[in-house]
Parts: C-alpha cells; sequence; structure tokens
C-alpha cells in the first residue's frame, strides 16, 4: 500500500512503498527520501543549491517534502536517527561530507585521473589539414 501526499495541493506529491527504500517516505517515484532531503537542509543545503545539483527535482517537491516533515517530524527524526545508529559514528560524519561533496559541481576527469575542464575551449582542438 503506497500512501501519497496530494492533500496539500500541489502538483508534487510523497509516497512511502513498502520495500521500496525501506517503506520511507520518497518523492514520487524518485530515489529522495523525505529524511535524506531534511539532512541536506541541516547541513545547510538551500533549496536553490539542491535544485541546481538534482534537476529531476522542483520547488514544488522540495516544499512539500518541507511540508510534508512539518506533518511528520517525529517520523522523520527517528529515520534520520536509525540511519545514523545503522551506519555508526564515522560512518555517519562520512557520508555527511559525501553528502556535500554529492552537490559539487561534476568533474571530468581524463586520462591518468587528471581532471578535466568543462569547457569545450579546454579541450583539444582538431587541427584542419594543411
Amino acid at each position: 500500500m503506497s500512501r501519497s501526499h496530494r492533500d496539500i495541493g500541489t502538483p508534487s506529491w510523497i509516497e512511502a512503498t513498502p520495500g521500496v527504500y525501506g517503506g520511507e517516505p520518497c518523492i514520487r517515484n524518485t530515489r529522495h527520501t523525505v529524511a535524506g532531503l531534511v539532512q541536506w537542509q541541516r547541513l545547510g543545503l538551500t533549496d536553490d543549491r539542491i535544485l541546481s545539483q538534482h534537476p529531476d527535482l522542483s520547488q514544488d517537491d522540495l516544499n512539500v517534502a518541507w511540508q510534508y516533515y512539518e506533518k511528520h517530524t517525529a517520523e522523520i527524526d527517528e529515520e534520520i536517527r536509525d540511519d545514523a545508529e545503522a551506519l555508526g559514528p564515522v560512518t555517519a560524519v562520512a557520508t555527511e561530507s559525501r553528502a556535500l561533496d554529492s552537490m559539487a559541481p561534476a568533474r571530468h576527469v581524463g586520462i591518468f585521473g587528471r581532471p578535466m575542464s568543462d569547457r569545450p575551449s579546454d579541450f583539444p582542438q582538431k587541427r584542419s589539414p594543411a
């Protein structure tokens, strides 16, 4: 049985399906749990930063997630605590660090692991035959 959170009146929704992410409430059919979004917010990530790194989400999605959290604070906080306990203190800190790293702009890595630029002008140009 899936729960939908359509009573807020936006085109976005929250659903929790047994067997999918442990039944945790997620944004529509994405891999974004409400608990995960709340954790990013607690780490200081703004809505704009989250949206810039996750184009599959909309502002409506985040608004619904924050409203869902307001109505189900105890449930989401318990999920966050359970996740932290399952990971352990060292892993939890590393996970927070990786969460922040995942929000950084993507970097392309070339041969020998050297970073490559996203700008086409930095890529080798094809030479015209002389």
